[in-house]
């Protein structure tokens, strides 16, 4: 999806990071420019689309310091701290208006007019598409015995390839295990995350054969389980 926003002149200014389990923002160009559009794109995937009549640092500060009743930024703000904690990146995309579009002598608003299809056409996950982003599986026998499950075929473009390793973040603890993907179990090459004995161990000391788990795709190379309720706790 990345390439839908650059296409239509989307580009890197800068990029988040954590610093003693805080998010922090390097910004390279754009500070100052004000009627600007944004995106948080995480491991090359649009997940936020904002826009802002404020300076871009000044927009960009609620995020890193959300007041308490700003839900957004509140929102963001926990967004971007778990994408970075499963070691994400996140870097941060602009579309500045410098005032060249018009309709005969009038101002047209770039940023206000792009903003709504921008999310309607890409359903960016932290702007409330989050269902697109998020995987249910049923643990039948072998899923909850066999220490793996498969990717539906809707989902198999948004993981890696055959082979590569795959990060599991069991719940919302820092539990983590190593796991891979394999494109060559299923004969149409869909992905079948093998979490090993590991993930089984968690999966049987917190669930019951025949619940329902949902996973949260983080990145290509990493996801998360939880359950309905997005409550989980580690043991």
């Amino acid at each position: 999806m990345l390439n839908k926003i650059t296409q239509i002149g989307f580009r890197k200014v800068g990029e988040w990071y954590l610093d003693n389990q805080k998010p922090q923002l390097n910004i390279h160009e754009e500070a100052e420019s004000s009627n600007i559009l944004y995106s948080f794109v995480v491991d090359g995937i649009p997940k936020y689309i904002g826009k802002t009549t404020q300076p871009l640092k000044k927009r960009m500060y609620g995020y890193l310091n959300p007041g308490a009743t700003q839900s957004t930024n509140i929102r963001n703000h926990q967004n971007i701290l778990d994408a970075l904690t499963t070691n994400s990146s996140i870097e941060l995309y602009v579309l500045p208006d410098h005032g060249l579009l018009h309709f005969g002598e009038f101002h047209l608003n770039l940023a206000a007019g792009l903003e709504d299809s921008l999310i309607a056409k890409l359903s960016p996950a932290w702007n409330g598409g989050e269902p697109t982003e998020t995987i249910k599986i049923q643990l039948g026998d072998t899923y909850y015995n066999k220490g793996f499950f498969n990717i539906p075929v809707a989902y198999q473009e948004q993981f890696g390839a055959d082979g590569e390793e795959i990060e599991i973040y069991l719940g919302y603890s820092k539990t983590r295990v190593k796991g891979y993907i394999n494109r060559t179990a299923n004969t149409n090459e869909t992905p079948r995350i093998m979490g090993g004995k590991e993930m089984t161990s968690w999966l049987n000391n917190h669930f019951e054969q025949g619940d329902v788990i949902y996973i949260a795709i983080k990145s290509s190379h990493a996801i998360l389980i939880r359950n309905n309720s997005s409550q989980l706790q580690p043991a």
